[in-house]
C-alpha cells in the first residue's frame, strides 16, 4: 500500500510539470495594430510567413488551433478562400522577400475555408484548424496565410502584434492575382498569437507511468 501511494504522489508531482492542454499564449504585449498580418483584406490577395520561436511555444504537442488579436472593432467580416499553412523551420528569421510554396518548403495545409470576423478590439479570434498539426518542439515554427479572396473590401481587420529582435515576417498583398511573383516585406514584428496545444509528455514521465501500471498489474497477480 505504501508503495503504491508513493507511486500515486509522483504521478500528480509529474503531470503537475507538464504543460496544460489548451491555448497558450505566445505573444500578447503588443498593443500596435497592421492590417498586413495574417491576412490583407484590402486587397484581392495577400500572403504572410511569421516565424514564432520554440522558446516561445516551449514544448512539443498536437497543435489544433490559432487565435490572433484584434486591433480594432469589428462588427462583421467575412473572406472565403483562405488558406493557412503550418510548418517547421530553422530560421528565426526571415530567410527571403520572395514568396515560398508553402508545400514546396515542407509546410502543411490545416485550414481551407472561410473565416467569419467580429468583435471588440483586444478580442481574440479563433481559428479551429481542419487538420492537426504535430509540433516537434524543437524546430520554430512558421505559420503562413494565403488570402485567395480575389477581391478587396473596405473593412479589412486590423491586428495586434509584438515588436521582434529580427525581421521574423514577411507579407504581400496585390490586387488582380495571387503574388507569388511579388517581392515581399519583411519586418521585424509578429501578430500576437494564441495556439491550441495538446502537449506530449516527456519520456520519463511515459516511462514512469509504464512502470506505475506494471507494479498495479503484479500486485493483482
Amino acid at each position: 500500500m505504501k508503495k503504491l501511494a508513493f507511486y500515486n504522489a509522483m504521478v500528480i508531482l509529474l503531470f503537475a510539470g507538464v504543460a496544460e492542454s489548451g491555448y497558450i499564449t505566445l505573444e500578447d504585449s503588443g498593443t500596435s495594430s497592421t492590417i498586413n498580418m495574417p491576412f490583407n483584406g484590402y486587397w484581392d490577395y495577400s500572403w504572410s510567413r511569421m516565424i514564432y520561436s520554440s522558446d516561445m511555444i516551449g514544448h512539443s504537442g498536437t497543435i489544433s488551433g490559432l487565435s490572433f488579436q484584434l486591433g480594432d472593432s469589428q462588427d462583421y467580416f467575412y473572406l472565403s478562400n483562405q488558406k493557412i499553412f503550418l510548418g517547421h523551420t530553422s530560421n528565426d528569421a526571415s530567410p527571403t522577400t520572395s514568396y515560398l510554396d508553402p508545400e514546396d518548403n515542407g509546410a502543411s495545409e490545416v485550414f481551407y475555408g472561410s473565416v467569419n470576423i467580429s468583435g471588440k478590439a483586444g478580442d481574440w479570434v479563433d481559428f479551429e484548424l481542419d487538420s492537426d498539426f504535430e509540433y516537434n518542439g524543437t524546430d520554430n515554427l512558421w505559420i503562413i496565410w494565403e488570402d485567395r479572396y480575389g477581391s478587396s473590401k473596405d473593412d479589412s481587420p486590423s491586428w495586434r502584434y509584438a515588436d521582434a529582435e529580427k525581421e521574423v515576417s514577411t507579407y504581400r498583398a496585390q490586387d488582380g492575382s495571387f503574388p507569388t511573383e511579388s517581392w515581399g516585406a519583411q519586418v521585424p514584428y509578429q501578430p500576437n498569437l494564441k495556439i491550441d496545444i495538446d502537449p506530449v509528455p516527456e519520456p520519463a514521465t511515459m516511462a514512469l507511468l509504464g512502470l506505475g501500471g506494471l507494479f498495479i498489474r503484479r500486485r493483482r497477480t
